[in-house]
């Protein structure tokens, strides 16, 4: 099943994206924060920008493509002190995306956690660990 599809509008070209949740708490959390927009004719919701940051840094991950990050970027310069970084934070250590929010805060100048290990810049995918088998 899709979990994911768009509409494009035929005269302006504008694209909307729609997602479908998914089970989990992360899920659940995305739902209740989610942000009322209103429209001239109808309302609509939208995602907390916390939130697209989280699943950016997801598809960043996921496809290795620099896109992702120049969009975080942007969207955390253009909403600068309004974003909440410590929910960002606590969701990407969940999901195994703090090298990736690091590299995020480096490129905006802001302060990054010393990690226990030397900083690498993000790729979008994250190195392989080898295997325990492998490591013995």
């Amino acid at each position: 099943m899709r979990r994911q599809f768009n509409v494009l509008h035929p005269t302006s070209g504008q694209k909307i994206d729609f997602i479908i949740a998914k089970a989990g708490e992360w899920s659940r959390t995305q739902v209740r924060r989610r942000r009322r927009l209103l429209l001239p004719d109808r309302e609509a919701y939208v995602g907390a920008p916390e939130d697209i940051t989280i699943s950016k840094m997801r598809y960043c991950r996921q496809s290795e493509q620099e896109k992702h990050l120049r969009d975080i970027t942007g969207m955390m310069k253009v909403s600068g002190e309004k974003i909440d970084r410590a929910y960002i934070a606590r969701w990407a250590e969940e999901f195994g995306l703090t090298e990736i929010w690091h590299t995020t805060l480096k490129r905006l100048g802001e302060p990054v956690e010393q990690a226990a290990e030397p900083h690498q810049p993000a790729r979008c995918r994250p190195r392989r660990q080898p295997s325990s088998s492998m490591a013995k």
